[in-house]
This record gives C-alpha cells, sequence and structure tokens, in this order.
C-alpha cells in the first residue's frame, strides 16, 4: 500500500495498491457411496488459483463534514493450474472428471458518499454506497454443469450505512458506548448479478448443450460494534 497524497489532518487522499494471495492446494479425503452404501475411499485434489489485485483508491472530499470516496479493483486469477477434480479410489480405480479452467479477470468500481454527524443525525456518520463489477468465468463449455451455472456476469449494487457514536442512542434506545463500544453500525445493501446468455456448445455430456441464463438477486442487513 502506498499512500502519495495526503490532507492536512494526515487522512489519504490517494491509495495505490497490489495484493498477491497465493492459490493453496488442498488433499482432500473421503468415502465414494453409492445409494448410502460405502463402496470405497476417495481422495483429489483442488489447486485454486493464485489471485492479483491492483487498486487505487480516491478521496475527491475529505474535510470534516464530508467523505467521497472512489475505489478500483482489477483482480486477475489463475485458474489455469485446475487441470480436473479426478477421485482416486481405495480399490485402485479412478473416476475422471476434467475442469480445464482459464484464466478470468474482474473489474470492481465503488463509490461511498458520507456525511459525518449532519444535522438531521448528529452524533451519526450516514454513508450511501454504489458499485459495479464486471467478471469473467474461468469455466470452458466442455466443462460447464448446473452445479456451477457460471458465465461472465455485470453485477450493480446500492447500499446505505449508519454509524452511531457516543452520547448518541442507537434506534433511540441503546447508548452508542454500550458494553465499551466506539460505536454501533447498521449497514443495508442490495446485488443484482446479472449473467450473460450462455450457449453451451461440445460439453462432455450432451444433455447439457444449449442455452443457459441466470439472474441473482443478494440482499443484506448487518449490524456492528466498534471497540
Amino acid at each position: 500500500l502506498w499512500t502519495p497524497f495526503r490532507n492536512q489532518d494526515g487522512h489519504p487522499l490517494v491509495n495505490l495498491a497490489f495484493v498477491y494471495r497465493n492459490g493453496p492446494n488442498l488433499d482432500l479425503k473421503g468415502d465414494f457411496l453409492a445409494g448410502g452404501t460405502r463402496l470405497a475411499g476417495a481422495a483429489t485434489n483442488i489447486e485454486l488459483p493464485d489471485i492479483y489485485t491492483w487498486a487505487i483508491a480516491a478521496w475527491p472530499i475529505r474535510n470534516a463534514q464530508h467523505e467521497w470516496k472512489v475505489e478500483v479493483d482489477l483482480d486477475y486469477a489463475d485458474w489455469s493450474g485446475f487441470k480436473d477434480l479426478n477421485l482416486q479410489l481405495s480399490n485402485g480405480a479412478a473416476i475422471q472428471n476434467p475442469r480445464n479452467y482459464g484464466d478470468a479477470w474482474v473489474l470492481m468500481v465503488g463509490t461511498e458518499f458520507k456525511a459525518l454527524s449532519p444535522s438531521a443525525l448528529p452524533h451519526w456518520d450516514v454513508a450511501f454506497r454504489t458499485g459495479y463489477v464486471r467478471s469473467e468465468s474461468p469455466i470452458p463449455n466442455q466443462t460447464f454443469e448446473p452445479a456451477v451455472p457460471d458465465s461472465d456476469f455485470n453485477a450493480v449494487s446500492a447500499g446505505v450505512g449508519f454509524l452511531c457514536h457516543a452520547p448518541g442512542k442507537f434506534l433511540g434506545i441503546l447508548p452508542c458506548d454500550i458494553f465499551g463500544a466506539k460505536a454501533i453500525g447498521m449497514d443495508l445493501a442490495y446485488q443484482a448479478l446479472l449473467y450473460d446468455e450462455r450457449n453451451v456448445q461440445n460439453n462432455q455430456q450432451p444433455l447439457l448443450n444449449g442455452k443457459w441464463d441466470t439472474t441473482l438477486h443478494v440482499g443484506a442487513l448487518s449490524l456492528r460494534m466498534n471497540f
């Protein structure tokens, strides 16, 4: 993380960051069942991707009354090492399950505008948030499956957050420094994930060939205490 610019209070105005996350190899063991009956022990290995992230965050406005933050993140996930999910059975047999994933890029853009202790809500910070994601799918047509009906997608989100500081009261009842907390917060969010229609051809399971369309709607409510 590098912060080339700060305001007069020492708070960042621009942050630049790079993060590398090494993808672990997971060795999994269990039982191979058929109709509820154990036929053999089973083992497999999953190679998760290395992920590279570049990010920039800027505050066009950052003072005692308001903060406006804009952030852009770019992720690159190296899924090329995930070639298969073969099962090795204890009786010497093997079940082939090719994956042959590719690489994938994810672009994320978000912004937050925060009012600090506005006159209508003293001792509260109120934040308005929105964001956009464009994500590529690493799954090729040949190994697409309904268990992971992935495709490239766009996602849009919006949310609002409230953070209460002492001597304010949360919902007009609880002191915001209860149990020694520095603040109590509540956040609401909604996201729509709009997957591109996918025309699957030449799948290893011919019955899966055809058009697949997925849309997800996600809502979230969180409560938190800062200490």
